[in-house]
């Protein structure tokens, strides 16, 4: 698949459900589960890497995802849905450099609020984190 247009399908993905998930605590469902799709599609058809390349790419998610079941409220399942369906449009190590960063930078602003001690805001919103992320990765060239 073009990396380019790979890219920037993943950054629309990202922009989107940061965005609803900064204002309602949750992704826009139906938009992902609609560019998952689309990824899924394009993958089989262009990506170069084959089976075990788009699978390697959509382990984050999925692991994000078996996490967020015995999480109760602490890590969504959204987030592993949007971090899935990101791995359609990312190389498996855009995939894990982009989780692994989101988690890094989401432990920091957890960490500040933790030392603020803000009484009665304990969630936040972890997309937004992913999308700085991808946006660091893509400014230092991968």
């Amino acid at each position: 698949m073009e990396r380019s247009i790979a890219g920037a399908a993943a950054l629309v993905l990202l922009l989107i459900n940061s965005l609803v998930d900064i204002r309602y605590m949750k992704i826009h469902l139906p938009f992902t589960l609609a560019a998952g799709a689309a990824g899924a599609a394009a993958c089989i058809l262009l990506r170069e890497d084959g089976l075990a390349g788009i699978l390697v790419s959509l382990l984050p998610g999925l692991l994000l995802m078996l996490l967020a079941l015995p999480a109760r409220g602490g890590i969504g399942m959204g987030d592993g849905i949007v971090l899935t369906a990101a791995g359609f449009f990312w190389t498996a190590e855009e995939a894990w450099s982009a989780a692994l960063l989101g988690f890094f930078l989401a432990g920091i602003f957890a960490g500040g609020m933790f030392l603020r001690r803000r009484r009665g805001q304990e969630r936040f919103a972890f997309v937004p984190f992913l999308l700085l992320a991808d946006i660091l990765i893509i400014m230092t060239g991968g």
